[in-house]
């Protein structure tokens, strides 16, 4: 009996000191335990991640979450660990899932947005659609211009059918935009919204055509103009989708750019065209462009 005793005391002893050992290398690497505004260094970054998987493989929940919330002192700035425990939690209690991303962007990551984004979409998630809701707007608030947090506002109203206020969204993004580039993109994605959820194409075209009136060189918004059009009738507009490749290909645009839409316009003809003639036609001018381009590629190989 007593030999028993004295086994099994030493099969706890070999235990533990097997876990204290795979612990210590770590324990070690942990250089700096309290916070610190000057960033860690890689290596003690790669220490803490480590640390974490070894816990997190162990299975004791307990250990786990000790060790995290050692971390999140230590890493408090550091999105990818207060993500990492979020998303941890989410197999143990969504009030703790809550609480981890509560304290992470209301107070250390109050400018960084994925952690908010998917606060928001746990809360989504949840069924708490107006938390989400909230989660967003006020990330907008503090870091402004993100267009991703702008769609990701515009797209939750989406999915729960709130259709005026996803318009809403899109519209004001457009209104205030601070440069042409970002009007254009949000002219963009709120034609799209009117083509494909509202199936109004009249007025997904006059937000692509007032765009152009503005960004005139933008080919992005001549794409989408053009694709609006092959989506309705082809024969039938014909002549609207001719007038949007030879506005690009008349331009100043860059010469590739040109070309790469005459051979669009050559392509549409072939396939869709209704007479022999333009189509000939088409392909000279764009055979010129082609030649254009080959005098100045020698041009630019002869010096």
């Amino acid at each position: 009996m007593r030999h028993r005793i004295i086994e099994v005391h030493q099969e706890i002893f070999s235990l533990n000191e097997n876990e204290v050992h795979k612990r210590w290398t770590f324990e070690e690497g942990i250089k700096r335990p309290y916070f610190h505004v000057k960033p860690l260094e890689k290596v003690q970054i790669n220490n803490w991640k480590e640390y974490l998987d070894l816990e997190i493989e162990s299975g004791s929940h307990e250990r786990v979450v000790i060790l995290f919330e050692r971390c999140v002192i230590a890493c408090a700035c550091y999105e990818e660990f207060w993500i990492k425990y979020a998303k941890y939690m989410e197999h143990h209690s969504a009030e703790g899932v809550r609480h981890v991303y509560n304290r992470a962007c209301n107070i250390h990551l109050l400018k960084k947005p994925l952690a908010h984004l998917l606060w928001a979409g746990f809360e989504e998630q949840q069924g708490n659609v107006e938390d989400a809701k909230r989660i967003l707007k006020t990330l907008e608030e503090s870091v402004e211009g993100l267009a991703m947090v702008r769609l990701r506002r515009v797209n939750l109203e989406r999915r729960h059918g709130n259709i005026k206020e996803a318009e809403e969204l899109l519209s004001e993004a457009m209104k205030n935009a601070k440069t042409t580039q970002e009007f254009s993109f949000y002219a963009i994605k709120l034609a799209r919204f009117y083509f494909k959820i509202q199936k109004n194409v009249v007025k997904a075209k006059k937000v692509l055509s007032d765009a152009l009136q503005k960004d005139k060189e933008n080919t992005k918004l001549y794409l989408n103009l053009i694709d609006l059009e092959f989506s309705v009738d082809v024969k039938q507009n014909e002549s609207s989708i001719l007038l949007l490749f030879d506005k690009v290909i008349r331009s100043s645009m860059p010469l590739t750019t040109r070309i790469a839409f005459s051979q669009r316009k050559v392509e549409f003809l072939e396939d869709f065209g209704s007479d022999i003639n333009k189509l000939l036609t088409t392909y000279d001018e764009h055979q010129r462009l082609l030649r254009e381009q080959d005098i100045l590629k020698r041009k630019a190989e002869n010096g």
